[in-house]
C-alpha cells in the first residue's frame, strides 16, 4: 500500500511541474496587419486576427478594464492594475488592454477616458483601434508575456 501512495505522489508532483511549465511559442512580425472584429461599445473583449507578412495567422482575444492607474505612455505596460473604491465617478479613467490569447500579455495602457462612464462604453473600442493601427501597442501586447514564478 505505501508504494502504491508513494508512486501517486511522485506521479502528482510531475504531472504539477509539467503544468506549470507550460510554454507558448508564437511568431510575431511587428510589421504585420491587424483585422479586428467588430467591437460593440460597452464590450469588456475585444478579437481579430493579425497576419505577418510571411503569411501566417494569429488569432488574438483580449480583455479590456478601466483603472486609476494611469500609464507614462501609450503601450506602457504594468503586470497589475489597481481599482480605487472610493469615488468611482472620477478614478477610473483610463483604459487598459491586455491580451489572453495565443497568450497572456502584461496590462497595456491605450487611452485616458475623461470620465469613467466613457472609458466603460469605449475602452474596448479604443484597444481594437490601437491593436489595429499602433505597432507601439502590439509590441507591447506581443513582447510582453505575463510571467509566474509560481511553480
Amino acid at each position: 500500500m505505501k508504494k502504491i501512495l508513494f508512486f501517486c505522489a511522485v506521479i502528482a508532483m510531475s504531472t504539477m511541474t509539467v503544468m506549470a511549465n507550460v510554454y507558448k511559442c508564437t511568431y510575431y512580425d511587428s510589421s504585420a496587419t491587424v483585422e479586428m472584429d467588430s467591437t460593440a461599445d460597452t464590450k469588456a473583449d475585444w478579437s481579430g486576427t493579425l497576419t505577418n507578412l510571411d503569411g501566417t495567422t494569429v488569432r488574438m482575444e483580449g480583455v479590456v478594464s478601466c483603472s486609476n492607474n494611469r500609464g507614462s505612455a501609450i503601450g506602457a505596460t504594468v503586470d497589475v492594475l489597481t481599482t480605487a473604491t472610493s469615488d468611482e465617478s472620477t478614478s477610473h479613467l483610463n483604459c487598459w488592454c491586455k491580451m489572453v490569447r495565443p497568450f497572456v500579455s502584461k496590462w497595456v495602457y491605450v487611452a485616458y477616458s475623461g470620465s469613467t462612464a466613457r472609458c466603460a462604453r469605449y475602452c474596448s473600442h479604443h484597444c481594437a483601434t490601437f491593436i489595429r493601427d499602433d505597432a507601439t501597442v502590439r509590441d507591447a501586447l506581443f513582447l510582453n508575456p505575463l510571467t509566474s514564478t509560481v511553480k
